[in-house]
């Protein structure tokens, strides 16, 4: 009995030895580089020109912050001026941009520590100062908090913490159940309680709970942005800011009970959208007071329904190999012979989503610049670049895709001024060699970001970058990180309703 105890014994030390080395191999691992020192706030720059997207733009001005506030903007020369730094003489500042619609990693613990830090480098570097969380677990109100405080080099966030779904959600992880009423009210007073900045709603409510969640929302003050439900019309939803377009096509209302089936559906529908169609969401939106997010670039990425090309493109390069390799990986459609050969009768909705957006523009509603972040091949910061000139394509001039980039996106978040230079407002803007507004090409001129009053140079953050993609690159980093996310759940699983 002793012999067969101390057996054990061994057993299980060399058991613990064996989880403490691999743990200790994971953290070696998957460590974070040296992270980006975050700077102080204040700071003054001379001789630059100041604009401001689609009202004005001043020559050879002073732009002094102080804290997370812009101080003075005045013409050089000019009396009581303070002493500044002249290192961007001739330089345009501008707003920073605005992303109206990401998505955190939904994880927690290092997998998440280190992307997200990564992630938040990323969309300062393609000057994005501002990001709306549109659905996590909760985890982004206390990270929204962290990023204010300059504990994370990154961009402010504005969050409205879990999506309200109906039974059963399409994204379980990150979602609250709201069946009644009732509970619509539990549920939003839960969400203003804990400082959510807007209500997310989403494709499986009924018509009677995105009724209530509306009613308590506006209660609070909150503005509702999400789907517009499939057991909704258009027409009937009154959500303040629509989402990726959804309730634009006209079909009938049901809740699809299978990914071919949603496929094939919405497939059908934005082939099906004529002219009449157009009109009516249109002057719909226009005396409804609806904004859209279209999100075009999402449309684009995954629609193309090539994501093993698009593996190889440059753009999955930007982040590390996981995420083409494991994270955007999606399963078989599980579409019979017969359902491809119906859906390759479909355009994708881009060409149609496009035409919208025109007409939406045309029409004087207001349009909001938000990308979808982090669904396949959609990228930090970047993807924001590639939205805008989406929008060129709509017909919007290069100074009118920024204003909608920075002020447009800006008056929709609760803070005063956002988006705009000018005294008092919230110091987050671009300093860029060359004028951006004439030509987006010129978007690879920014030479530094200022973002809630800390000024970070190119240099220092390209080179913060470099460090995280070589962790990224080396052999124990990607081999433990597509291990484990290979062992996760899938982040946004679909549960699909019964068919009865």
């Amino acid at each position: 009995m002793k012999r067969s105890f101390l057996f054990v014994l061994k057993c299980l030390g060399a058991l613990t030895a064996v989880v403490i080395a691999l743990a200790v191999a994971i953290g070696i691992a998957l460590r974070q580089p040296t992270p980006l020192t975050v700077p102080p706030q204040g700071v003054a720059l001379a001789g630059v020109t100041v604009v401001n997207p689609g009202r004005d733009r001043r020559a050879d001005q002073i732009v002094a912050v102080e804290g997370p506030t812009i101080k003075t903007i005045a013409d050089v020369g000019s009396p009581g001026a303070p002493t500044a730094d002249a290192r961007y003489r001739g330089a345009f500042v501008l707003p920073g941009l605005i992303d109206m619609h990401v998505h955190g990693l939904p994880l927690v613990g290092p997998p998440a520590a280190l992307g997200g830090a990564y992630m938040f480098l990323m969309y300062l570097r393609y000057g994005v100062t501002t990001i709306r969380d549109t659905g996590n677990p909760g985890w982004m109100f206390d990270m929204r908090r962290r990023l204010l405080n300059g504990e994370i080099a990154g961009p402010r966030a504005f969050t409205g913490g879990p999506i309200l779904d109906g039974d059963p959600p399409w994204r379980a992880p990150v979602s609250k159940v709201v069946r009644t009423p009732a509970a619509a009210e539990r549920a939003v007073a839960a969400l203003a309680e804990q400082g959510a900045d807007f209500v997310k709603v989403y494709e499986r409510l009924t018509p009677e709970a995105l009724q209530a969640i509306e009613v308590a929302a506006r209660q609070r003050g909150l503005p509702v942005v999400g789907h517009v439900p499939e057991l909704v019309r258009f027409e009937d939803a009154h959500i303040d800011d629509v989402q990726h377009l959804t309730g634009a096509i006209d079909q009938p209302l049901r809740l699809y009970t299978s990914f071919p089936d949603f496929l094939l559906g919405t497939a059908k529908g934005w082939h099906d959208m004529d002219d009449a169609r157009i009109a009516f969401v249109v002057r719909t939106s226009r005396e409804q007071h609806i904004a859209h997010t279209p999100t075009l670039v999402v449309l684009d990425r995954v629609w193309r329904k090539d994501f093993d090309a698009q593996r190889s493109e440059p753009i999955a390069q930007l982040m590390p190999a996981w995420f083409p390799n494991v994270f955007w990986q999606r399963s078989a459609d599980g579409l019979t012979p017969e359902q491809l050969s119906e859906l390759k009768k479909y355009d994708g909705p881009l060409t149609k989503a496009k035409l919208l957006v025109r007409r939406l523009h045309e029409g004087g509603v207001t349009l909001h610049l938000g990308t979808d972040v982090l669904n396949p091949y959609v990228v930090p910061g970047e993807s924001l670049h590639e939205e805008m000139r989406e929008f060129l394509d709509c017909g919007f001039t290069p100074e009118e895709v920024w204003s909608a980039a920075t002020r447009g996106n800006g008056a929709a978040l609760p803070l005063a001024d956002l988006g705009m230079l000018k005294p008092g407002a919230p110091a987050d803007l671009l300093v860029f060699r060359d004028d951006p507004t004439t030509d987006l090409s010129k978007l690879d001129s920014l030479e530094a970001v200022i973002a809630n009053g800390r000024l970070y140079t190119r240099e220092d953050l390209d080179g913060a970058i470099a460090r995280f993609r070589e962790r990224f690159e080396s052999p124990a980093y990607e081999r433990t990180m597509t291990a484990l996310m290979r062992m996760m759940p899938r982040p946004y699983t679909i549960e699909w309703p019964t068919p009865k």
